[in-house]
């Protein structure tokens, strides 16, 4: 007698094929074949390759078990049936200038966006329009960047990407105004968000992107954001990001970018929502003279956990990449830096430079980090580091000896601490929309409710 043995498949992952099947048809793009058959070669990857787990090592500190025991509702419900009438904007916006694309629980709001006045050669639109008009020019972008083998939830977000925003800007063409795209949770959410932007930039044109996740209330869905920028000669792109969702919820974020010869492009992560948060920059240097610069602060108090991952990959001669991340952790709550740098072996007179900087606020503080350099060529200057420390008692002392009280010269060392990577943007704006962002967390503001 023969008997045939079945793979196992992870429930999980069975679950998501399920719900990807069910919804296949109705999902943006459909209607175009290619979109269709995207759908299939990520689905295939997810039942392949499976969740990430600590066994792979850029995952090696945070474990997704926790968040796929979760059956959540399926995909999030139709924007139509939200009462979004009372939704204040005005405090979740980086200024009041430029276009603004609005998401309320995945789904794209019309009422809420402003799309007008794009000068002539920009593009600015939801991922539905995009996959919907054959014209846009998305087909052969989306999925470029981001490939679907990769460890993560590329595959995931891929199979069931709901919406998003596709930015494309033609050459020559500077924008002085920020696209904020932003991302609100409403109360008692408990669905699930694949969001996927996609960002194309001619030869030597310019742009700012703002993305904001916050809380409507309390929720505890799964954010699941791919952002995948190809960056062309020449050109600058600048990707601000603040992260302030439910502390119930669960945020997987990753922003991965190209970079062609001269380019520039900078990152920054303001991470202070979810009980699991991870933020995840990936770019490749793939053309001579390109410049990187990645930054990010972590602010994470009760059992939060927030994870910071960083990849750059050097593949050709005289590229600069600078990152420094820094977190703030308090009460029971864990950080992680995950930061690799790749030269290659053509990569000469690379420039890469990573430090890691954390502060514990308290005796069950934990802060994990672990910087990686690998390099292949011989004509180089790599460097990198980590530190771990408490709050500095004789400069708490000489505050307190001034008539400070203690928790206001607390404040005041940590504030210090965290706002001088935020001071080096140059944006006005951007910077006190991530200032604010900041303060809020040093107030104990942001969402009140305890992670469990």
């Amino acid at each position: 007698m023969t008997v045939s043995l079945r793979p196992v498949m992870d429930p999980a992952i069975e679950r998501h094929l399920s719900v990807l099947e069910k919804a296949r048809e109705n999902l943006p793009g459909a209607s175009q074949a290619w979109g269709g058959d995207l759908r299939s070669r990520a689905a295939e990857a997810l039942a392949r390759d499976g969740f990430p787990t600590t066994r792979i090592e850029s995952w090696k500190y945070t474990d997704l078990r926790r968040v796929f025991r979760n059956e959540f509702a399926g995909q999030a419900q139709d924007i139509g049936a939200l009462d979004i009438s009372a939704l204040d904007l005005s405090k979740w916006r980086a200024g009041e200038a430029g276009p603004v694309l609005v998401f309320v629980d995945g789904h794209f709001s019309e009422a809420l966006s402003r799309l007008d006045k794009l000068p002539e050669g920009v593009r600015v639109m939801p991922l539905t329009a995009a996959l919907a008009d054959g014209a846009s020019g998305i087909e052969g972008l989306l999925g470029s960047v981001s490939p679907l083998e990769s460890p993560g939830l590329t595959a995931l977000n891929t199979a069931l990407m709901q919406d998003g925003a596709f930015i494309r800007i033609d050459d020559d063409i500077e924008l002085a105004e920020p696209i904020q795209l932003l991302c609100i949770t409403s109360a008692g959410f408990s669905g699930e968000m694949h969001l996927r932007h996609v960002v194309a930039l001619g030869r030597h044109a310019k742009a700012k992107i703002v993305q904001g996740h916050f809380a409507a209330g309390e929720s505890s869905g799964l954010c699941n954001v791919v952002t995948e920028a190809a960056v062309g000669e020449g050109a600058s792109l600048q990707i601000f990001k603040r992260q302030e969702e439910s502390r119930t919820a669960w945020h997987i974020g990753l922003v991965q970018a190209r970079l062609e010869r001269n380019a520039a492009f900078e990152t920054f992560t303001l991470s202070s929502g979810g009980r699991t948060a991870r933020n995840e920059v990936r770019v490749q240097l793939a053309g001579e003279g390109t410049n990187a610069v990645l930054n990010g602060l972590a602010l994470a108090r009760d059992r939060q956990h927030c994870d910071n991952t960083t990849d750059v990959e050097h593949a050709m001669p005289q590229g600069t990449s600078h990152q420094l991340y820094k977190s703030v952790v308090d009460d029971n709550a864990r950080s992680v830096f995950l930061g690799r740098i790749l030269v290659a072996k053509d990569a000469q007179q690379t420039d890469a430079r990573q430090m890691n900087r954390n502060l514990l606020l308290s005796s069950g503080a934990q802060a994990d980090s672990k910087p990686e350099l690998i390099i292949h060529a011989d004509d180089v200057k790599c460097a990198h580091g980590a530190t771990v420390g408490d709050l500095d008692e004789d400069a708490l002392f000489y505050l307190m000896s001034r008539g400070i009280s203690a928790d206001e010269a607390r404040g005041l060392l940590v504030r210090a601490f965290a706002e001088e990577i935020i001071e080096a943007i140059s944006d006005d704006a951007v910077r006190a929309w991530l200032d604010e962002g900041l303060v809020g967390w040093l107030n104990g503001g942001g969402q009140q409710e305890k992670a469990a």
